[in-house]
């Protein structure tokens, strides 16, 4: 299951620098660690007003086999507990600005996509992914 008990509330300590966008709390945010120093990945989430990081890491490794990497992921969102995962996503990123969290930077190669693009059809967010490698 991407979603599990991994849902978790940024806390920065800091007023974070609000755009337009997070403040509408209508854009959904997605960003990869893969080779991004943790305080660069710190600072990108302040920037972007970002309050709640969803992590939907199934693996904090990236897959790349790319064919049976669909599928899989296609598989475990047909589920009903992924289904509850999404609508759990959801509610949390209305009630706050939100950002997806996987390991993969490549946002195009990632499940967090396919989240988002769920996410966005149904709830009309708007995406955006961040990227915090300096």
């Amino acid at each position: 299951m991407f979603f599990g008990e991994a849902v978790k509330t940024w806390i920065t300590g800091t007023s974070p620098v609000m755009t337009s966008e997070a403040m509408s709390g209508k854009t959904l945010f997605t960003i990869g660690y893969q080779q991004a120093l943790p305080g660069d990945i710190i600072a990108t989430l302040t920037a972007a007003g970002v309050k709640t990081l969803l992590d939907v890491r199934d693996r904090p490794i990236s897959r790349r086999e790319w064919e049976r990497f669909w599928g899989i992921v296609q598989e475990k969102l047909a589920r009903p507990e992924a289904e509850l995962d999404l609508l759990q996503a959801a509610a949390i990123a209305e009630a706050a600005p939100s950002c997806l969290l996987c390991y993969e930077a490549d946002w195009q190669v990632c499940h967090r996509r396919r989240i988002a693009e769920i996410l966005a059809k149904r709830r009309g967010f708007d995406i955006r992914h961040l990227d915090a490698i300096a």
